[in-house]
C-alpha cells in the first residue's frame, strides 16, 4: 500500500510539475502579447491627436502671407495673446480686404482631420464682421464671424461633408466696405477631435 501511495503522489508531483511549467512559460507570452498590444495601440492613438498647427507664435512651415488690398498684419503681436508670447494683429484699412494664408502655393492634405480650430478677440471695440473662408480642392467651407470684444472665443469650423480634405488657402475676409477695428487671431490648427 505504501508503494502505491509513493506512485500517486509522484503522479500527482509530475501533473503539478507539468502544469507550473507550461503556465510559466505560457502566462509571461500572453502577458507580453497584452503590452505589446497597448504599446502599439497608445501609440496609434498619440499619432491620431497630434494636431496640425497653422500659427502657434508664427505662421508653421509652408505657410505665407497673401494678405490683399488695404490692411495692416502684425504676425508678432505681444497682446493680448492667447497662448504663448504672439498672436496676429489684423487691421482692415480699407473696405473688402483680407487677412489671407495659403500653403505654398499648393493644396495640403488634412484629411485626417475633422475640425479647423481657433482663437478670436475682438480687440477693445469688437463686433467685426469677418467671413473666414477655408479653401479647398473640391469647393469652400465659410462661417462668418463677429468677434467679442475684450475676449478670446474658440471656434470650430468642421470640416464634414468637404471630400477630399486638402486645403489651399484661409481667408478671413473683411465683410465691409469701411475700415474697421483691430482684431487677433491665435492658435489656429486643424484638429481630429
Amino acid at each position: 500500500m505504501e508503494d502505491t501511495f509513493d506512485r500517486q503522489d509522484c503522479g500527482r508531483i509530475r501533473q503539478l510539475a507539468d502544469f507550473s511549467i507550461r503556465y510559466l512559460v505560457v502566462i509571461p507570452l500572453i502577458a507580453m502579447l497584452f503590452i505589446s498590444a497597448a504599446i502599439t495601440f497608445g501609440t496609434r492613438e498619440a499619432a491620431a491627436e497630434e494636431d496640425l498647427v497653422i500659427y502657434d507664435d508664427a505662421l508653421a512651415s509652408g505657410w505665407q502671407n497673401w494678405s490683399y488690398n488695404e490692411q495692416t498684419i502684425n504676425f508678432a503681436a505681444t497682446s493680448p495673446t492667447y497662448a504663448g508670447t504672439h498672436a496676429i494683429a489684423v487691421t482692415y484699412t480699407g473696405g473688402w480686404s483680407g487677412f489671407m494664408i495659403g500653403f505654398s502655393g499648393a493644396y495640403l492634405d488634412v484629411n485626417a482631420y475633422n475640425t479647423f480650430q481657433f482663437r478670436i478677440h475682438g480687440g477693445s471695440i469688437g463686433g467685426q464682421s469677418i467671413r473666414c473662408t477655408l479653401a479647398f480642392d473640391g469647393g469652400n467651407i465659410v462661417q462668418t464671424l463677429s468677434p467679442q470684444a475684450g475676449t478670446w472665443v474658440q471656434v470650430e469650423i468642421p470640416l464634414a461633408g468637404q471630400s477630399p480634405r486638402d486645403v489651399f488657402s484661409i481667408d478671413f475676409l473683411n465683410d465691409t466696405a469701411g475700415a474697421q477695428p483691430t482684431f487677433y487671431l491665435d492658435s489656429m490648427l486643424f484638429v481630429d477631435s
